[in-house]
């Protein structure tokens, strides 16, 4: 056996076995609780739920198809706001069109900034992979239409409220990819992590300041294969903690989680030592989301019955390993092994760079919904 083949399977061991001295083992100690059920989605227009976000005491999901709509769920699962985004016109004609020529419209993910803006990867390709894709940018947020202010709320005569979208579109560099997570960072870069059937998922990342108009920078390779063995190896989604100092990508039955000290998901990505999450079984799983204080992941599928999963997360402060396997380093290509470099958490985890103004935003009309008693 060769040497750095005998080096590899010592370090899986270690890994495994939960006993690796990485930077992963200096922080609080984090569990994960048994996977339950938060409530279940049962309303057919909600048949396709392929991203969610939790933020400001608010749930909101997405289906993968036309029209762009962002749904509000009570906690009960049920949709209490509708919101149909009016979306600019694209800055790259390429971003509305499939490799195939067709229209493209295919929402697979929605992050969380950390001032409370959502959003939504327009970065799908299942029938046939983009060579530019559109991420939109919202804040959920209302402002009345005074001419109708004071109008009885039915869902026949709903009000119109006011918010606005900017669009963004993405170009890859080394030709169409199917992409199903986003991660807005601390670092005031978007991290795209692509599906990766093979198990081997291509990651790229955004300019700053995002131009209207960019072309992604790819910063890697992240290799699911040594991580998830014998599991499905598809990325689906991803999330962002709050404090934004962790981050998960998850797979139809499993989500990784990564700590990023500073914020800089693809260096975590790079040198970071994941622990594995048992996710709620779910048909077709795709939506993963933190909530509001990070406490917990729920997640979320594409068919009707939709149970609305839940993790809890504990973590307690002093070394200790996750109590799920913790593996070595995650391998970005060409990468060697290396610790994740520990800095000024209190301070580095809150410095972002400014946000650019963007493109002018497009208003979009929201409705609010009487649910039914």
């Amino acid at each position: 056996m060769g040497g750095r083949a005998a080096l590899a399977i010592a370090l899986l061991a270690i890994g495994l076995t939960g006993s690796s001295t990485s930077a992963a083992d200096t922080g609080p100690r984090t569990t994960y609780g048994t996977p339950s059920t938060r409530c279940t989605v049962t309303d057919p227009r909600l048949d396709s739920i392929s991203g969610m976000a939790a933020t400001r005491g608010a749930l909101y999901v997405v289906n993968d198809t036309a029209p762009v709509t962002v749904w509000q769920l009570d906690d009960r699962c049920r949709a209490v706001r509708q919101t149909i985004l009016t979306l600019p016109a694209a800055h790259d004609p390429r971003a509305t069109l499939r490799a195939s020529g067709e229209k493209a419209v295919d929402l697979e993910d929605v992050g969380v900034a950390a001032d409370g803006a959502l959003w939504l990867a327009d970065t799908g390709g299942n029938t046939s992979s983009r060579t530019v894709a559109s991420l939109y940018r919202w804040v959920p947020g209302r402002t009345l239409d005074s001419a109708r202010a004071g109008t009885p709320v039915t869902r026949d005569n709903p009000i119109p409220l006011v918010n606005a979208v900017r669009r963004y579109d993405l170009r890859y560099p080394d030709g169409p990819q199917d992409v199903e997570a986003v991660l807005p960072t601390l670092t005031g870069r978007l991290v795209l992590v692509s599906k990766a059937r093979d198990g081997v998922a291509a990651v790229y990342e955004t300019s700053v300041p995002l131009e209207p108009v960019s072309t992604l920078r790819r910063v890697g390779t992240l290799d699911l294969r040594p991580l998830l063995p014998g599991r499905a190896l598809s990325v689906t989604g991803g999330a962002v903690s709050p404090d934004g100092v962790r981050f998960a990508l998850r797979t139809p039955g499993v989500a990784l989680e990564w700590d990023a000290p500073d914020g800089d998901a693809a260096r975590a990505l790079s040198n970071g030592v994941p622990r594995r999450v048992t996710l709620p079984k779910a048909p077709q799983g795709e939506a993963i989301t933190y909530t509001d204080d990070g406490s917990e992941l729920l997640t979320g599928g594409e068919q009707l019955p939709a149970a609305i999963g839940r993790v809890s997360i504990t973590r307690t402060p002093g070394p200790a390993s996750a109590s799920g396997p913790v593996f070595p380093p995650a391998v970005l290509g060409g990468a060697g092994a290396s610790a994740l470099l520990i800095v000024g958490l209190g301070v580095l985890a809150w410095r972002r760079r400014p946000t650019a103004p963007g493109p002018e935003p497009v208003a979009t009309e929201e409705r609010e919904l009487v649910t039914a008693r």
